[in-house]
């Protein structure tokens, strides 16, 4: 090894005292001009000259790597050889481990997707309750506010109006629409007093006032249309509260989100799945594969044939002796 150490610096001295040649004959070489055959000789000497140094360098680069590289042949030799007395035990472990590992994800994925179809179930049954909900107290609304319309004296307004309070379904069975049940109750109510009011003030006017309070009803009635309607959208947009089987359905999911397995990372990778649908940039030609071509198959080309989407052509490269 000291010996290999000591060979080394003696190159790299040589290669230290070969600077001053190797820049000169560089710009040697970056002056030259070929204008005759005489410029051509010179030239072709001062290349020839700096191509001797070159091979020099290479030469003497090869000779003192060869050593070191003979060491790390054997560095990685023996690293090898103790490499495939453990990773093989390895990548089996590593595949037992992933084996189990994937059929539990299997497992939570399923278990996943159950739970979120439960979810799914659960709320289209709650969304069909509150609208069964809604629907009752749409078409109750309209009943009444018809009826209160269509009310023509002080005692029919009155027994609409106890009707409603003696048949009107209490607060409770209305569950999350219970406070708008109330305020469709009240409004109601309240339209039925308003409209006895004005039959009995239209009982008591007088013939000529009658085209006016004539008037005065249509308004009275679309007072009352409008009304039920206000109370009715903020039913219609109310939406049904989470249920207990929901939260719990909502509870063992984010518990199963967590649950993912331990000592796993996700590591994206790719594969080719239609070739066809591979965009022109993702291709990359191989370099390999057409220099064995034209290794192989040179003595049958034509200068500038095109094969396959490829230029094949010759270029004069200059030889130096």
């Amino acid at each position: 090894m000291k010996d290999n150490i000591e060979k080394i610096d003696q190159g790299l001295i040589a290669f230290e005292a070969l600077k001053a040649k190797a820049q000169l004959h560089g710009t040697k070489c970056q002056a030259i001009s070929v204008e005759d055959d005489d410029a051509l000789n010179v030239a072709l000497q001062i290349l020839g000259e700096a191509n001797d140094i070159l091979k020099f360098i290479e030469a003497k680069r090869k000779e003192l790597k060869a050593p070191i590289l003979d060491i790390g042949r054997q560095i990685d030799a023996k690293a090898k050889e103790l490499t495939e007395l453990l990773e093989p035990s390895i990548i089996s472990g590593k595949d037992i481990v992933k084996e189990y590992t994937n059929k539990k994800e299997i497992e939570r994925q399923k278990e996943l997707e159950k739970l979120k179809q439960e979810q799914e179930e659960q709320i289209r049954k709650e969304q069909e309750r509150i609208n069964k909900i809604k629907d009752y107290l749409h078409k109750m609304q309209a009943d009444i506010t018809e009826k209160t319309i269509n009310c023509e004296t002080p005692e029919q307004c009155d027994k609409l109006y106890y009707s409603i309070n003696d048949k009107y379904p209490a607060a409770e069975l209305f569950h999350e629409l219970a406070d708008l049940s109330i305020e469709l109750k009240e409004n109601c109510l309240q339209a039925i007093l308003e409209k006895k009011s004005f039959i009995i003030m239209k009982m008591n006017a007088k013939d000529e006032d009658m085209e006016n309070m004539i008037h005065a009803e249509y308004a009275l009635n679309e007072t009352i249309n409008m009304n039920a309607n206000s109370v009715i959208q903020n039913i219609d947009s109310t939406d049904a509260l989470p249920t207990t089987e929901i939260e719990e359905i909502l509870a063992k999911e984010t518990e199963l989100e967590s649950a993912k397995p331990k000592n796993t990372r996700m590591v994206w990778k790719w594969e080719i799945s239609d070739w066809t649908q591979v965009p022109d940039e993702w291709k990359q030609i191989s370099v390999e594969v057409v220099d064995d071509y034209l290794r192989l198959n040179k003595p049958n080309l034509v200068n500038n044939c095109i094969i396959q989407g490829v230029r094949f052509y010759q270029d004069a490269v200059i030889v130096l002796k």
